[in-house]
C-alpha cells in the first residue's frame, strides 16, 4: 500500500513538473517574440527613415536627360550648373550593323533638355567626353544658378555589403525620380567597377549610385537582363574615382570632343598580287604553309 502511494505521489510530481515547465517555456517564446518585434519594427523604423532621408537630401539634384533621340539620367555636381551623366546617353553605340554601317561619331546633340525632378526644363550645352572609353560626358547648364548638387564620396570607401540607393528614370520619362535600393555585391579588382543589385533598368544611365550619407559612390552605366529584359540584379556602376579625375579634367577643358566608347576599327586591307602582268587569284586558308619572304 505504501509502495502503491508512493508511486502515485511520484507520478503526480512529475507530471506537475512537466505541466509547469511547459508553461514557462510557453511563457518565454511569448516574451522573446514580443522583444524581437519591438527590436524588428524599430530597425525597420531606421531604415526606412535612412531612405527617407537620403531621397530627401539628394532627388532635387538628380535630372532627366532628354537627347531628342532618347533620354538618360545625370545629376548635378556644382551650383554653378555641371551635370554629369553617360556618354552613351549622348551617343550611343551602334545597336546592329545598319546603324554601324552609319555611324559618325561627330553626329550628336551639342545641346540637350535636362528636366529637373519638381518638372522645370533647362537647356544644356554638351562640353565634352570620357577619354580612353570612359562613358561619363559632362553638360553645362548656362542662365542657373545655386543649384542642388550632389557630394561626392572618398574614393574607395564603397565596401562590399554596404546599403545603396538609385535615382533616376528608368524606362520612361513619365518614371522619372524613381528611387530604388539594395546593396553592393561586388567590386572588380581590375578597375573598380561596383555591381549591385538596386532595380535599374534603361533610362537609369547616367544617374547617381548613392551611400547612406547621400554621397555619390558612383554612376550606374549597365546591366545584366534575363529574358524579356528584365532585371537580374547584376548592374554595374563607374567608380567616382573615375567620375573625380573626370570632373577635374572637365574644368579644365581637358575632355574629348566626341564619344571615345565605341570607335570604328578600319576594315582589312586587301592586296592584289601581280605575276608576269597576271593577278594571282587565291586565299590562305587555315593551315597552309606560309613561306617567309627573307632579305637576300
Amino acid at each position: 500500500m505504501n509502495k502503491l502511494l508512493r508511486f502515485r505521489t511520484l507520478t503526480l510530481c512529475t507530471i506537475f513538473t512537466i505541466i509547469g515547465a511547459t508553461s514557462i517555456e510557453q511563457l518565454l517564446p511569448n516574451n522573446r517574440r514580443e522583444v524581437w518585434h519591438s527590436s524588428s519594427v524599430l530597425a525597420q523604423t531606421a531604415e526606412n527613415q535612412v531612405a527617407n532621408q537620403v531621397y530627401q537630401k539628394t532627388s532635387l539634384a538628380v535630372v532627366t536627360v532628354q537627347t531628342g533621340r532618347g533620354h538618360g539620367s545625370g545629376f548635378v555636381v556644382s551650383q554653378d550648373g555641371f551635370i554629369i551623366t553617360n556618354a552613351h546617353v549622348i551617343k550611343p553605340p551602334p545597336r546592329n550593323q545598319k546603324e554601324l554601317e552609319n555611324y559618325n561619331n561627330q553626329d550628336f546633340p551639342s545641346v540637350v533638355t535636362v528636366v529637373f525632378a519638381d518638372g522645370r526644363k533647362v537647356p544644356a550645352d554638351v562640353r565634352g567626353f570620357g577619354k580612353g572609353g570612359l562613358d561619363l560626358a559632362v553638360l553645362k547648364i548656362q542662365t542657373q544658378s545655386k543649384l542642388r548638387t550632389l557630394p561626392l564620396a572618398t574614393a574607395g570607401s564603397a565596401k562590399v555589403g554596404d546599403r545603396i540607393f538609385t535615382l533616376g528614370t528608368p524606362v520612361d520619362r513619365n518614371f522619372n525620380d524613381t528611387f530604388t535600393q539594395g546593396h553592393i555585391t561586388r567590386i572588380d579588382k581590375t578597375n573598380g567597377k561596383i555591381q549591385h543589385d538596386a532595380v535599374i533598368m534603361g533610362g537609369n544611365s547616367g544617374g547617381p549610385l548613392l551611400n547612406v550619407q547621400g554621397q555619390v559612390i558612383g554612376v550606374n552605366t549597365d546591366g545584366i537582363s534575363g529574358r524579356e529584359k528584365l532585371n537580374t540584379g547584376m548592374n554595374f556602376a563607374i567608380p567616382v574615382s573615375q567620375v573625380q579625375s573626370f570632373i577635374t579634367a572637365a574644368r579644365k577643358g581637358d575632355v574629348s570632343p566626341v564619344s571615345t566608347i565605341f570607335e570604328r576599327t578600319k576594315a582589312p586591307t586587301v592586296a592584289t598580287i601581280s605575276l608576269n602582268d597576271q593577278v594571282v587569284n587565291g586565299s590562305l586558308a587555315e593551315g597552309d604553309p606560309i613561306r617567309k619572304m627573307v632579305a637576300l
